[in-house]
Formats: C-alpha cells, structure tokens, sequence
C-alpha cells in the first residue's frame, strides 16, 4: 500500500490528507505525519534525511518521490477525476516544482500553522487489514480499518 508522508503542522499540507481520504473510498493510501515515529522511520528506511519537511513524500513499494510528483502520483490514485491530474506528470518536473516549492515556501504564511501537530500511526495485523489510528489531540482518536490483500 502507498504510504504519503506530509508536514503534520502545515495546514495546506493537513487539508490535502483530508482531501485524498475523502476521495479515495477504497482506502489505498496510508498516512504518515513526517515529525511521527513512524515517518521518521520510513523516511530513514528509504535513506531520506529524517529532518526532511520541505515537501511531500510519496512512497509506493520500494521506490519514492518528493515534491510535485510525489502530489500528482498520490492523485494517481484516486477514483474520481482528480486522478487525471496525473497527466500533469508530462510537464518538465522543474518547471512543477519551482509552482510546488513557491507554494511550499509559503505554506505556513497563507494557510497557517499547527502546533500541534496532526499524527497519525499505522498497524498491519493479517486477521483485520490495517488499522489507521489519527489524532489532532491528545485524547481524540479516529479509528479506520482497511482491509488488505492479507486480511481477505
């Protein structure tokens, strides 16, 4: 399953998650805040450095993408139109993530920052699929159980 990695304490970034798992009704991708435990680890399994809060990152298998295509390809993904966005992957990756990284830069002045904030964990166990626990607060909790290839 893909795994998205996001800045917990962006805004913009927070309102993007809650866009995909609004649009992704099959449950496809994971979550990760980047300041979690569990982003810093598939941020050190993958070699990126665990500091890393500049932009997306997009993991998909053994391979992963940052900035603008880690965006599009997370779109990729989704069942309504959004997805055809995806195209937009033919544009020169600089040209994209010179618009990604001036939104990027100015991310926490426009749309504001958290400071709490949003985390969200992800346990696999084979009998339910995965659980997805997320909380914006201490004693708040959402529960999300996906069911996975391994679970059926």
């Amino acid at each position: 399953m893909p795994i998205l990695l996001f800045d917990g304490h962006c805004n913009l970034c927070n309102a993007w998650v809650n866009f995909i798992i609004k649009k992704d009704p099959n449950k496809t991708i994971l979550f990760a805040s980047l300041q979690s435990l569990a982003g810093s680890r598939l941020l050190e399994e993958h070699k990126i450095d665990t500091n890393y809060i500049d932009s997306l990152v997009f993991i998909e298998k053994e391979r992963f993408s940052v900035s603008s295509t880690a965006a599009l390809r997370t779109l990729s993904y989704l069942s309504s139109w959004e997805s055809q966005l995806k195209l937009l992957l033919v544009l020169p990756r600089p040209l994209r993530d010179f618009v990604y990284h001036f939104v990027a830069r100015y991310r926490y002045k426009w749309f504001g920052r958290r400071s709490r904030f949003f985390w969200l964990f992800f346990l696999r166990i084979p009998q339910l699929g995965v659980i997805v626990i997320q909380s914006t607060h201490l004693i708040t909790y959402q529960v999300n159980y996906i069911k996975t290839e391994e679970s059926i």
